[in-house]
């Protein structure tokens, strides 16, 4: 009987500590899943920033052209 409680709790005691280290693998795959959606959302930013940029030089460039095509 003494066997039998002290495997018992053995088995709790070792089912709390998975309990425990699946509670921290969760938070820290929310942490990576977090970081991983702001470097997505930076990418995406630095995308559009610079697709803006090459709109705007487009833009400018014709401008110019248009310039020199009437100056000559």
């Amino acid at each position: 009987m003494l066997k039998t409680v002290s495997v018992s709790n053995d088995v709790e005691k070792t089912v709390e500590n998975l309990v425990v280290d699946l509670i921290t693998s969760k938070e820290f795959l929310k942490a990576a899943y977090s970081a991983h959606l702001e470097a997505k959302e930076h990418q995406v930013r630095a995308f559009m920033e610079r697709e803006q940029d090459t709109i705007n030089w487009e833009k400018e460039l014709k401008k110019v052209e248009e310039e020199l095509e009437r100056l000559n």
